[in-house]
């Protein structure tokens, strides 16, 4: 007999046997429990997603699912609006080499059949390479790599709804170092 079977008789029983509960609180009460069960297992749905990004007018993002690239787009209702707002602000001098699948990692819930991915966080793994563009007429061949240990605030730009220079804002949550 697992813990919900044991628990939920518990729960219903009044709290003193000589007052009886009222029957509304205990249904009040299982509802309560209920639903911070299933907020719960929403949650733990979360998992490691690598993120592949490719400039372009079409599907444009993917997540690695057993070494396969699937479209999503994020669930804008459901995300963390930070994680989200900052993953869009990430430079493309970022972006851009650090998009293949392995060094931007998504974490979250990705929902194969709807094709969308509830963002809770993100992290780029560290050290990572940064592109060095001058301007946009740039050719490749004059573009410079440079390898980098850390996320700065340089590294976003301001754009709606989000600062990198916010007081609040620490570029530092979203890397994480890679083990050796």
């Amino acid at each position: 007999m697992g813990w919900f079977s044991r628990t939920i008789p518990l729960l219903l029983l009044p709290l003193n046997n000589k007052v009886p509960m009222n029957p509304i609180w205990k249904y009040l009460l299982l509802l309560i429990v209920l639903g911070s069960l299933a907020a719960c297992s929403e949650r733990s749905t979360a998992k490691e997603y690598g993120y592949v990004f490719y400039e372009s007018t079409g599907q444009n993002q993917f997540v690695l699912v057993d070494s396969r690239q699937l479209p999503f787009s994020f669930d804008e209702a459901r995300s963390g609006q930070t994680a989200l707002a900052s993953l869009r602000a990430l430079s493309g001098r970022v972006l851009y080499p650090n998009s293949k699948g392995g060094k931007i990692i998504l974490i979250g819930a990705y929902d194969e059949q709807a094709q969308l991915f509830r963002l809770e966080h993100w992290y780029l793994r560290v050290p990572f390479m940064e592109i060095t563009m001058e301007d946009r007429i740039q050719m490749p061949e004059e573009i410079s790599e440079l390898r980098r240990d850390s996320l700065e605030r340089t590294d976003f730009e301001k754009q709606s709804g989000f600062d990198p220079n916010d007081p609040g804002f620490d570029p530092k949550r979203y890397e994480r170092r890679e083990s050796r």
